[in-house]
């Protein structure tokens, strides 16, 4: 049995409790959180054998093989280095931390300690996107342009999104679609132009054009304050790819010669459980990285948002 702490058990942490169930060989076994109240009726919810206001207990608890961190994205370094270097495998909420240098930390402790560590992009591991994937690759669809968009309403007291210190928009969701360019696309690239609007400090909207060394353009929109559509729009030599809700994609359209060929593609199961499901196969077959969110697309992708967030005209 694969015996889970879950450190930071908000409203993420749920879905990830609730994926638990589905598998056969892994439970959960604590919680932790600040808030006794809040600690109670998640366990009343997702029953456990304990929870515990110190995230470190999770960390020194013996019986736990694997966390899950789920914290505010400023303490995913301190939790994640804690949890490898006590030798438990770390699954943590994306972003996986604020910037490169936190990421190669994070990485570089993982490998010095040979344990398993997996940044939850969950979008990557959902059936849709792993099959728009096999058909680029299958068709060798030779790519010209990339535009990504995403756009929501957020309250502006919402601290985990908007707080300077690890809140903003390129984090939260800009990362989806680095992770799509990552996936796509390779080679050197730069941020061509950004327009980009902040609160407090904080950017809530943002529109960047990417351009790669080998000419293919790419746009991301993404905004905090406005509704925008959640599309990745993949535009090839000889067909185009529409697809939709690009952070949890169930569907895809191909346009090519006029004619459209609409791919439905449920979850499996929920848009959550893909990527916990592959975390315990790694863990059962003691794997240290997953093929699908190695380390280096980790470090990938927060070198893309990194050159976004620190762009200047």
């Amino acid at each position: 049995m694969i015996r889970f702490g879950i450190i930071g058990a908000g409203r993420i942490a749920k879905r990830f409790a609730k994926s638990l169930t589905y598998i056969e060989d892994a439970e959960l076994h604590a919680i932790s959180g600040r808030n006794e109240q809040k600690m109670i009726a998640f366990r009343e919810e997702f029953p456990c054998k304990r929870y515990c206001l110190d995230h470190d207990e999770i960390i020194s608890d013996p019986e736990i093989d694997a966390v899950y961190i789920s914290l505010p994205n400023a303490f995913h370094m301190e939790y994640a280095i804690k949890a490898l270097e006590a030798g438990k495998a770390v699954m943590c909420e994306k972003p996986m931390a604020g910037d490169l240098e936190e990421v190669r930390r994070i990485t570089e402790c993982a490998a010095k300690n040979n344990v398993l560590l997996m940044e939850a992009m969950k979008s990557r591991f959902i059936p849709c996107y792993r099959q728009v994937l096999e058909h680029i690759e299958r068709t060798g669809l030779e790519i010209k342009r990339i535009d990504i968009t995403h756009g929501v309403i957020v309250p502006t007291d919402d601290p985990a999104r908007y707080d300077v210190s690890y809140g903003g928009v390129i984090r939260d969701i800009g990362v989806y679609g680095a992770s799509w360019l990552n996936s796509l696309l390779h080679g050197s690239y730069h941020v061509e132009d950004q327009y980009a609007e902040y609160y407090e400090g904080s950017d809530r909207y943002v529109k960047s054009s990417i351009v790669y060394d080998n000419g293919i353009r790419c746009t991301m929109e993404i905004a905090y304050d406005r509704k925008i559509p959640s599309k990745v729009f993949i535009t090839g030599k000889d067909e185009t790819i529409t697809v939709d809700n690009m952070h949890r994609p169930d569907r895809y359209t191909i346009l090519k010669d006029g004619k459209e060929e609409v791919h439905e593609v449920p979850y499996d199961r929920d848009d959550f459980f893909s990527e916990t499901d592959e975390f315990c196969r790694l863990i059962r077959e003691n794997r240290k990285e997953s093929s699908i969110m190695p380390a280096s697309s980790s470090i990938g992708i927060v070198m893309m948002t990194d050159a976004m967030r620190n762009f200047k005209k």
